[in-house]
């Protein structure tokens, strides 16, 4: 169940929870433009020194007036985690999230659980960005997991995108997973992730890197699909 929590922090459609106008204009360059999500586009990813790839879906839809971007993640074998961020006038605001869980990992059959926000809110720490802070929980019939990540602004940096350098921000993320036995809280375990968001001008996330676990490595954009 960890590997599903882990995958919901590191692949994040934005930087923060809710912003001001003038936040808005300043990170909007980073972000890939929404107008280009009406008729949806895959996001494909692929791991340095390996033949593993992740895939993200973004598709914006209008539903009883109100904008949403749908995103959905998954990998060769299996989905991983979707969500739906309502666009409004300060920007995007995550409304839900969900966890594919494969009770056997034998076969491809999924339980798709729907995880409780607990928080979801920007600090000020006196960066040139405003840090995030978001926790989740998700339970099954007989395990529960909370994560709680923590991005923090880092700096300004260059990257290379389809052989283009581009302007990037980069973002500082921490994570904690727990875990435990449903009614049992007191036997659990708890890891901590760190990694780096890299941010690149129209375009939004475009490279992460994740110390630990078995998605421990460096992952980059590597091709933009339209959405069949």
């Amino acid at each position: 169940m960890k590997r599903f929590i882990i995958l919901f922090s590191f692949v994040l459609l934005v930087m923060s929870c809710s912003r001001d106008a003038e936040f808005i204009e300043s990170e909007g360059k980073y972000a890939y433009p929404l107008d280009s999500l009406k008729e949806g586009k895959t996001f494909v990813f692929r791991k340095i020194n390996s033949e593993e790839y992740s895939f993200t879906d973004q598709k914006l839809i209008t539903e009883g007036g109100v904008d949403y971007v749908v995103v959905e993640s998954y990998d060769l074998k299996r989905k991983n985690t979707a969500q739906r961020w309502e666009v409004n006038k300060y920007g995007m605001k995550l409304v839900e999230g969900f966890v594919y869980y494969y009770p056997d990992s034998t076969r491809n059959e999924y339980i798709k659980l729907k995880s409780e926000s607990l928080a979801c809110e920007d600090v000020d720490d006196g960066q040139a960005y405003n840090g995030t802070v978001i926790q989740h929980k998700v339970s099954t019939g007989k395990f529960s997991g909370e994560f709680t990540s923590r991005g923090t602004y880092l700096r300004e940096d260059k990257v290379l995108v389809f052989n283009k350098e581009l302007d990037a921000i980069v973002f500082r993320e921490e994570m904690r997973t727990k875990t435990w036995i449903k009614y049992v809280p007191f036997f659990s375990t708890e890891t901590i992730y760190q990694g780096e968001n890299f941010y690149a001008q129209g375009y939004g996330i475009v490279r992460y890197t994740i110390s630990g676990g078995k998605n421990a490595g460096e992952w980059v954009l590597s091709d933009i699909w339209d959405m069949i």
